[in-house]
């Protein structure tokens, strides 16, 4: 079910003009976008370029006919779709950068040799088949040593029961879980999902823009409401040294995993282009319109005021502040079985569209599937994060 309020071309009038350059202070001591530690926090903005390499085969999922402009076609002023550039392509293997001071030697050389061994790097697919005596093997070896800790790449400090817990069928997965699932996709599949004008972004940033709402909603003048640097770096999207993911200039479609009411996770697909919000609800059952209005209302009336006040000029002079619209889509996969899973779903949900899968093949999703698909999440998570690190 949608809003009910459906403006005409939301995303962009000619109404806005020049009129919202006016600078401000910021309410914090950073200087630039790269200084904050949202930029920091925010791990998908540290290593968006490679594909990595992955242990499954196909399922029984179609194909999706790909383009072959991946990375080699200049793009014009209409953006395209990261579907039409997912490009048949392999997971190269790309290392984390960071595991905190001398903590990682090598780890179990049992742990080692399983991700070591594979010889092929098989064609991505979010819907990939779980290799499941490899996983076992994994299991068994995590378990074995559950509190063995690790500071990664994203500056999360994990233990081996952390990759336990996205595994386990039904165990709620927080924050920490989200960011690392989401950051691990965006490490695969962050230079073809830039060149298609979308970006995935820390859920982090919805939780700013929820705790500064009652103050926006109570801003006389939007025009000079105080974000502060870090939900201009969620628009930004800037970290030295990596490909730009700035909002309307660089990217259009945004997503981002959301928490309801610490009850459930669902997946946003912003369009900044048509100014809407799709909303993947693994649980959708669960919430009234209603009370999907009242949780969405933070990013539809905020994220336009947002973007206006800090992309450039020049992007910025054709882009509504007009609320965005939203609405739920239907015909997904409903998890029957509790809250307890939506994370790993909702992440899924917004792979798959990223990959252009459509509501007929997230329809097909069933309980076994979730089972095996946490699980092929968690190996994919400890192989990027763990087992591929640099020195």
């Amino acid at each position: 079910m949608d809003s009910g309020h459906v403006p005409e071309k939301v995303g962009y009038d000619n109404t806005a003009g020049d009129e919202f350059g006016q600078s401000m202070d910021f309410e914090n001591e950073w200087c630039t976008s790269n200084d904050s530690p949202f930029v920091e926090h925010n791990a998908f903005a540290i290593v968006p370029s490679g594909l990595e390499s992955g242990h499954e085969g196909l399922c029984h999922y179609p194909e999706i006919a790909e383009t072959e402009t991946c990375g080699e076609e200049k793009l014009g002023s209409s953006p395209q779709s990261p579907q039409l550039l997912v490009k048949k392509s392999k997971r190269v293997p790309r290392a984390s950068r960071y595991v905190k001071g001398g903590e990682y030697t090598g780890g179990d050389p049992k742990l080692k040799a399983l991700f070591a061994s594979k010889q092929k790097t098989p064609e991505y697919h979010p819907m990939s088949c779980l290799d499941v005596d490899k996983f076992e093997t994994l299991k068994d070896l995590l378990e074995a040593n559950e509190e063995q800790a690790f500071t990664i790449v994203t500056k999360h400090t994990i233990t081996y029961r952390f990759f336990l817990d996205i595994a386990e069928a039904q165990y709620p997965l927080n924050t920490k879980h989200m960011q690392v699932i989401m950051s691990m996709l965006w490490r695969r599949r962050g230079a073809v999902y830039t060149t298609g004008r979308a970006s995935f972004v820390d859920t982090y940033s919805v939780t700013l823009l929820n705790n500064k709402y009652e103050s926006f909603k109570a801003w006389k003048n939007k025009k000079k409401y105080n974000w502060g640097l870090d939900l201009r770096a969620f628009v930004l999207g800037k970290s030295k040294g990596q490909m730009p993911t700035t909002f309307v200039q660089h990217v259009d479609m945004v997503y981002i995993p959301m928490n309801w009411s610490d009850k459930h996770w669902v997946g946003l697909l912003i369009n900044l282009r048509l100014g809407e919000v799709e909303v993947f609800d693994p649980c959708i059952e669960a919430s009234s319109d209603e009370e999907v209005t009242s949780l969405m209302a933070p990013v539809v009336e905020m994220v336009p005021w947002l973007v206006i006040d800090t992309i450039g000029k020049k992007y910025r002079k054709n882009f509504s502040t007009k609320p965005l619209t939203w609405r739920r889509v239907e015909g997904i996969y409903k998890n029957q079985r509790g809250g307890g899973d939506s994370g790993p779903v909702a992440a899924k949900f917004l792979e798959m569209h990223a990959y252009g899968l459509g509501i007929h093949e997230m329809g097909m999703i069933t309980d076994d599937s979730v089972d095996e698909l946490r699980k092929v999440y968690a190996m994919d998570a400890y192989e990027a994060f763990i087992e591929r690190c640099e020195d």
